[in-house]
C-alpha cells in the first residue's frame, strides 16, 4: 500500500473500533425502547465528527443522516460511506450479530472497506490491491 492508503486504512480501523465500543456501551446502559436511536446516534455522531476532523475535505455519506451530509471540497473525489450500526434489528433484539461498516470511495473506486464486530472483536478489512484480512 502507499502512504495515503495506509493512513486511510488505519483511520478506518480505528474509527470502526471506537464506534463499536460506543455501541457496546449504549447496549449495556440504554433501555430497550431507546436502544436503536441511541446506538445509531452515538455511533453516527462519533464517526462523522472524527472524519470531519481527520479528513475535512472528504464527503461523508451515512445511512443514518443523508440530509446532513457534508459536501466535499471541489476535486476531493473522496467519499466515506458509513453504516454506524449495521444489523440494527439484531442489536435491538439482543442477537449477537451487529457491526460498524466503513468504506472509502475515491474517484468512483472502492479503495477501503472495514467491518467491525465489537462483540467478537473481529475486524474484517479490505484494501484495493492488498487483499482482505480478519484481524
Amino acid at each position: 500500500m502507499n502512504g495515503a492508503l495506509d493512513r486511510d486504512h488505519e483511520l478506518a480501523r480505528v474509527l470502526a473500533h471506537e464506534a463499536g465500543q460506543l455501541l457496546l456501551g449504549v447496549r449495556s446502559t440504554t433501555p430497550v425502547a431507546e436502544l436503536k436511536a441511541a446506538g445509531d446516534a452515538a455511533s453516527h455522531v462519533h464517526l462523522v465528527a472524527r472524519l470531519a476532523a481527520e479528513r475535512p475535505d472528504d464527503r461523508v455519506l451515512s445511512e443514518e443522516a443523508a440530509a446532513h451530509e457534508r459536501t466535499a471540497a471541489a476535486g476531493s473525489g473522496r467519499v466515506w460511506i458509513i453504516d454506524p450500526l449495521d444489523g440494527t434489528t439484531n442489536f435491538l433484539h439482543g442477537f449477537p450479530q451487529f457491526a460498524v461498516s466503513i468504506a472509502l470511495l475515491h474517484k468512483g473506486r472502492l479503495e477501503q472497506g472495514v467491518v467491525y464486530d465489537p462483540l467478537r472483536q473481529e475486524l474484517f478489512t479490505a484494501t484495493r490491491g492488498a487483499g482482505a484480512l480478519l484481524n
